[in-house]
């Protein structure tokens, strides 16, 4: 498969990069300029400003799929309150522009498979999050990218091309993936899965031959392990 890695230098997208070159795809990786990223293997990177100019549509086409790690950077990760630093329209306007190019013409195959990084209790999955989380969410900064999450989600559901998007829980790093992840159906305060097992997860329904059960994937680590 010929991947587009959007994100590339993200927790996620590191990780979707390598196991996508490991498990032999051409991987095209958009990295933003300046950013420390080092390629693994023959994995192209171009760098770009994804929402400015031609770059994108450039980069699509000839690509049998597109994976976006995208997400609303704060300034201190680890504080939800701090600033959010990207703008905060960005995988919504995103989605929008993938949208239009793989519903057009010149991008090869009939609609090339996009699958992107939502988040538990984006949208209809609030229903699904504790108390605590939900209470997080709605006071602090994340609600800017929950927001954001969401209108990506619904420009997704209201195209006629082949995606799905993946909303993991509280995501934590690991050095290599496990046999742990699995669909959920709620998001408690200390549910966590990897990025790498999130990277696994996307790339084996891009390799699919069948659809996916759901368009929309809540996923986490099975419980009582």
């Amino acid at each position: 498969m010929r991947l587009l890695v959007l994100g590339a230098s993200g927790g996620c997208g590191r990780c979707l990069v390598r196991l996508a070159a490991d498990r032999g795809h051409d991987v095209t990786a958009i990295v933003r300029p300046g950013t420390r990223f080092e390629a693994p293997g023959d994995v192209r990177v171009r760098r770009m400003e994804i929402l400015e100019g031609e770059g994108l549509g450039e980069a699509v086409c000839g690509h049998d799929g597109v994976a976006s790690c995208l997400g609303l950077r704060r300034k201190h990760p680890l504080n939800p309150w701090s600033r959010v630093v990207s703008p905060c329209d960005l995988t919504s306007e995103v989605a929008r522009s993938l949208v239009s190019m793989l519903s057009g013409a010149g991008v090869r195959g009939s609609r090339p498979r996009l699958i992107a990084i939502s988040a538990a209790g984006v949208a209809e999955s609030e229903a699904s999050l504790a108390a605590p989380v939900r209470w997080l969410i709605r006071r602090s900064n994340i609600g800017i990218s929950y927001a954001d999450l969401g209108r990506m989600e619904s420009i997704l559901g209201g195209s006629d091309i082949d995606w799905m998007v993946v909303r993991p829980v509280t995501l934590v790093n690991r050095a290599s993936a496990s046999d742990r992840s699995c669909v959920v159906d709620r998001y408690g305060l200390m549910d966590r899965i990897s990025r790498i097992d999130v990277a696994q997860w996307m790339i084996r329904a891009l390799e699919s031959s069948d659809p996916p059960g759901s368009r929309k994937q809540m996923i986490g680590w099975k419980r009582g392990r």
